[in-house]
């Protein structure tokens, strides 16, 4: 969560009952649609905990954004379903992703939409942008967006002790 810009937004806390029935409706527009995916990804961190919730709800393996490819190539898999928490200016998943609007390899779906943009395949409410949301997950000190204002990502996790032959875990 960014920190709030301005005293004069108004902030909603959502619960967890309000996100699992967000979750719930946007899972019944993607099989109204008819669309297949192979996986869910979610866009860290807000897009975390809703991601693996789609990932539940659709039967669907999760992956890390560590494990689906580089910018250009978003996926290793095909008709990958991203999700994130809000989107409120598109710069998180532009930054993170390129497609051209002719090709584009996955569906994005959020909990927030507050761009309302054609490229959002799947949202489970619209709010102005002056309303400021705070999920259930997040922390008064939550931040995703470095000094500049630019979103930030964190490195993979380092994995090597899984390889570890000492036997220790």
């Amino acid at each position: 969560m960014k920190q709030k810009e301005s005293s004069t937004d108004e902030v909603v806390g959502f619960s967890w009952s309000l996100i699992e029935q967000l979750v719930s409706q946007i899972v019944l527009q993607i099989n109204n649609s008819g669309q297949k995916y192979s996986a869910v990804y979610g866009l860290p961190r807000g897009g975390l905990i809703p991601a693996v919730m789609f990932s539940h709800q659709l039967g669907l393996p999760y992956y890390d954004w560590a494990d689906l490819g580089s910018r250009t190539e978003p996926a290793r898999h095909h008709n990958v379903l991203i999700v994130d928490d809000v989107i409120e200016t598109g710069k998180t998943i532009k930054s993170r992703f390129a497609w051209s609007s002719d090709l584009r390899p996955f569906d994005i779906a959020t909990l927030i939409d507050k761009l309302q943009a054609d490229w959002i395949d799947y949202y489970g409410l619209r709010v102005d942008l002056d309303v400021w949301v705070k999920f259930p997950w997040e922390s008064d000190q939550s931040t995703t967006l470095n000094n500049d204002g630019d979103p930030t990502y964190p490195s993979p996790p380092n994995r090597s002790f899984l390889n570890d032959e000492s036997g220790r875990v």
